[in-house]
């Protein structure tokens, strides 16, 4: 073989490496089963598992990091890790924005079971202590509530396992209200028979509200964003056939 042809053929290994070479995106999460986990050995969750069959149909790898949910979004912003998997415009104004939902959730109030108080269109607490996970995206109208800090009784928490610490803080009055997804909600007391024992109820729900992936914000990664729409809306459409 001659100089000539060998520069060809090492050429040619080249690019067909670099197209066929598998990408890996690496997306934060928290602790939000069924959606995002990080139990028992799924890493994934639901929508984790079903994006990550998607995409591996258009050669992309999913790698899934779980971190307490404010700290995921700060390293998102910082461009330490590639996004976030199912994030909200209003959690990170900064953040490149799928134009297709990966999927959708309803968040709901619950209290202790002796409590009157009722969740309807009007946000009207009666001065009863609202438990919160910081940094959170709850879906309108409370977003924009919270954003005008109009109300004061409120007890914000950080860190791992805040649905759990949320549910505890409601049943020793420490709070008199908390709001979570409602499947975020059940999974979690399921899971613990301590929780599952506790006399809460579900006092009204917001409207659902979609969830999108979000990616750092780089020039790079809005072309990027381009390529991973295919992916995004098989995995909706499954959710979709999953929770219908």
């Amino acid at each position: 073989m001659n100089l000539k042809n060998a520069c060809f053929l090492l050429l040619f290994n080249i690019i067909a490496f670099d197209l066929y070479a598998q990408e890996t995106i690496t997306l934060g999460t928290t602790h939000w089963c069924p959606y995002t986990c990080d139990y028992q050995g799924n890493e994934n969750g639901v929508v984790g598992d079903i994006l990550a069959k998607a995409l591996s149909q258009h050669n992309i790898k999913l790698n899934i990091e779980h971190y307490p949910w404010s700290r995921a979004i700060t390293l998102a912003n910082e461009n330490k890790i590639d996004g976030l998997l199912t994030a909200t415009p209003e959690e990170s104004e900064d953040l490149i924005f799928s134009t297709s939902p990966l999927g959708n959730y309803q968040m709901c109030f619950y209290t202790r079971a002796e409590s009157k108080w009722q969740y309807t269109q009007e946000l009207d607490f009666n001065n009863n202590k609202l438990g919160i996970i910081q940094n959170y995206g709850y879906g309108e109208p409370l977003d924009s509530y919270l954003k005008t800090k109009k109300y004061k009784n409120l007890y914000e928490i950080s860190g791992s396992n805040s649905i759990s610490r949320l549910i505890k803080l409601l049943a020793n009055n420490r709070v008199d209200i908390i709001i979570e997804d409602r499947l975020v909600f059940n999974w979690t007391r399921s899971k613990n028979p301590a929780l599952k024992q506790l006399p809460i109820r579900e006092a009204g729900c917001l409207p659902k509200h979609l969830f999108y992936l979000a990616l750092s914000p780089t020039e790079a990664n809005k072309i990027r964003m381009r390529s991973l729409i295919p992916a995004i809306k098989e995995s909706y459409q499954t959710f979709l056939d999953i929770y219908k």
